[in-house]
């Protein structure tokens, strides 16, 4: 069982791989064992190929559905599963994207990590000691070459950079985009990368890498949020912090709705105090 150290290590890498393995766009150099690693699941025993105009159409629907995307925030969660380990290691996090090249994937668990990219620019931190760090951006030509890819998938546009990958999709009771590397090279290292697609076609649910030796990550995607008007600072790529996600305003009421309650705490009293001033007078008179 890894330490915690190396939980961290092989965590933050699943990013790197992912990122990196993106770039490296997948084939079928373990398709063999991959194939026998997903048999236990039943919707992939009746998956069948799609052919050429029924791929051609699915394509053609994701463009329409995705291509109008103005930003996204959507929660994640990432396992590695290992050969060399017996428990998956896990993270969690949010991927934040807004047309047309920023990106911002964040590692919130089990500890916290920043990848951000806008334009040319790449930036890294990482979370010490309540503090953030800013880390020097080893490969940022690789990342934003990556990222550039990723911002075209969420869009609905796999057919960009068909020379670096055929492309490929099966269908069970959803359909699943399949991309493999052309170049040899890659397919030494990665074996496959498996997008699923929701049912109603307008979002990708997951991303699967399958590594050469076996082994493969899977980020799954919930919580999603479209066209939310993402502010341009989280993507700020200039500042020793990344900007927070969220607001660092308490939980609870708002404000105006605390003072609206008082206000109606007030004349509920002052009501009742003028109902008794009422009612003694009313007395006063009688006698």
């Amino acid at each position: 069982m890894p330490g915690r150290s190396e939980r961290k290590a092989l965590a933050l890498a699943l990013i790197v791989l992912f990122l990196i393995g993106c770039s490296s766009i997948v084939s079928i150099g373990a398709e063999e064992k991959a194939e026998k690693d997903d048999s236990s699941s039943e919707d992939e025993k009746t998956a069948r190929s799609m052919g050429g105009k029924e791929l051609g159409a699915l394509l053609d629907r994701l463009e329409k559905n995705l291509g109008n995307l103005s930003s996204l925030k959507v929660s994640f969660e990432q396992e590695k599963h290992l050969s060399i380990f017996t428990d998956v290691v896990k993270s969690k996090g949010v991927c934040v994207f807004k047309k047309p090249d920023k990106l911002r994937f964040e590692i919130t668990e089990p500890f916290q990590s920043v990848v951000i990219t806008s334009g040319k620019s790449v930036a890294k931190y990482e979370k010490m000691e309540d503090e953030w760090k800013k880390i020097k951006s080893a490969g940022a030509e690789l990342i934003l070459k990556v990222t550039g890819q990723i911002a075209s998938w969420l869009q609905g546009r796999f057919r960009g950079k068909s020379t670096l990958y055929a492309i490929s999709a099966v269908q069970g009771k959803t359909a699943t985009i399949v991309l493999t590397p052309k170049s040899k090279k890659f397919r030494k290292r990665i074996s496959k990368i498996e997008l699923g697609i929701s049912a109603d076609e307008t979002r990708i649910t997951f991303v699967t890498i399958r590594e050469s030796g076996g082994d493969y990550s899977t980020m799954v995607f919930s919580d999603e949020e479209r066209d939310a008007g993402i502010e341009d600072s989280l993507f700020n790529t200039d500042g020793d912090a990344p900007a927070p996600l969220e607001s660092e305003e308490p939980a609870g009421d708002a404000p105006g709705e605390k003072k609206d309650e008082g206000g109606a705490e007030k004349k509920k009293e002052s009501e009742k105090s003028s109902k008794v001033q009422k009612f003694k007078g009313s007395k006063v008179r009688r006698s």
